[in-house]
């Protein structure tokens, strides 16, 4: 099953990868527009920075989430500097020696997270502060340095993210704490390949460089599947989308098999009207467009022929109009999609005209609209969806001044 991990740097870009079974799609620097129709399609995982969470393990006796989330924040006391109003408490899962993961972190900063992805109209079941995207191996550390941070992983639902130029501080605290793993394995970006901390060498601890710098959405596609107990989005924060709950199986079975008789029957009702209305309207869609294009003409003849014909010696746009001048620009960008984009319906008015297009993924209509901009067009994509595999938008079109 595809899933997707997407990590929000900042509030205009994002990175995000798509995981379908052993391949990895990655994309970087992507607008926050393109993950609307991701996440409506593909069930997504979001990162966030870790410096603003603290992980913790607490020793409590297992018993309801309702008295956990009381005796939790006492268990954590000497650990938090904010009042205990003013946090979340996030639930992870007891081991077997009875140690509960936790996470905290402000309300104000989890309000403000999910209220910016939801204006977004971004959607998730799960959200993680980003260490615990990283692989993980009992008795290990694995760090990743990027963006002047330093992203550590301690264990299956154990981390935390420090400034680099606190790192080996940190670190050494950490051991004199007796916090110490039997290996610490580190991976870089590009921009830190020179990246070596001469001030973990006096460490009685294995240190292992990575031999090249990695990929982080890569990194984090491998840590993604050694799946942490944590997740950020519990009550009273949600970003999922409304489904109804499931009951019992044969309840919801008889609730499928009359649903399915009624659209059957409602189906065989309508289907000849909404088929004749669509032949309709298509037809008056193309006799607008051919008398358009050949307003002395007193009947329809062969449309396809003619306007293909009309586009091909570009007679329109030789004689200085300029109808099949942007059509023929229409035209040559869809032949450069080979076939990925085309054309449901065309409605001209006004010196200007609106395609109804259909393509694989957003990308490729927003290509598709680039290239005519790039052809002195003024093309905008308006009313983009997903309708099953594929997706629907309208593109409206007029020369630029």
């Amino acid at each position: 099953m595809k899933q997707a991990i997407i990590y929000i740097f900042d509030r205009f870009h994002c990175d995000y990868a798509v995981i379908d079974e052993e391949q990895i799609e990655t994309h970087y620097r992507v607008p926050l527009e393109e993950l609307s129709i991701l996440s409506h399609t593909i069930r997504s995982t979001i990162l966030l920075p870790g410096g603003d969470i603290l992980l913790a393990d607490v020793k409590v006796p297992k018993t309801s989430r309702s008295k956990l989330l009381k005796a939790v924040p006492f268990a954590l006391e000497d650990k938090l500097i904010d009042d205990v109003e003013a946090l979340h408490f996030v639930l992870g899962r007891h081991d077997a020696k009875g140690i509960l993961s936790t996470a905290v972190i402000q309300r104000s900063v989890m309000q403000d997270w999910v209220q910016f992805l939801k204006s977004h109209n971004i959607y998730s079941d799960t959200m993680l502060p980003i260490e615990l995207a990283l692989p993980y191996t009992d008795n290990q550390w694995h760090i990743l340095i990027a963006n002047e941070q330093a992203q550590v992983r301690t264990g299956k639902n154990a981390g935390f993210s420090v400034e680099l130029s606190h790192f080996s501080t940190f670190i050494h605290l950490q051991a004199a704490e007796g916090l110490k793993p039997e290996k610490i394995f580190i991976d870089y970006t590009e921009d830190h390949k020179d990246y070596h901390n001469q001030h973990l060498d006096d460490l009685d601890i294995e240190i292992e460089y990575a031999e090249q710098a990695c990929d982080p959405l890569q990194l984090f596609a491998a840590g993604i599947q050694q799946k942490s107990d944590i997740n950020l989005l519990q009550p009273p924060y949600s970003l999922n989308i409304k489904r109804q709950r499931t009951g019992k199986l044969w309840h919801w079975a008889a609730y499928v098999v009359i649903a399915m008789c009624a659209v059957w029957l409602a189906t065989q009702i309508t289907q000849w009207s909404i088929l004749d209305k669509r032949v309709n309207k298509t037809t008056a869609q193309i006799n607008k467009l051919y008398y358009d294009v050949f307003p002395g003409n007193e009947g329809v003849v062969s449309p396809k022929f003619r306007i293909k014909k009309a586009l091909e010696s570009n007679q329109n746009l030789a004689s200085g109009g300029k109808f099949l001048g942007d059509l023929t620009i229409v035209g040559q960008q869809l032949k450069l999609r080979d076939g990925r984009v085309t054309i449901d319906a065309i409605e001209y008015q006004n010196g200007g005209f609106t395609i109804s297009v259909t393509g694989p993924s957003f990308n490729d209509l927003n290509k598709f609209v680039t290239g005519l901009a790039q052809q002195q067009l003024n093309a905008s994509l308006t009313n983009a969806r997903t309708e099953g595999k594929v997706v629907k938008a309208q593109v409206k079109i007029g020369v630029m001044q």
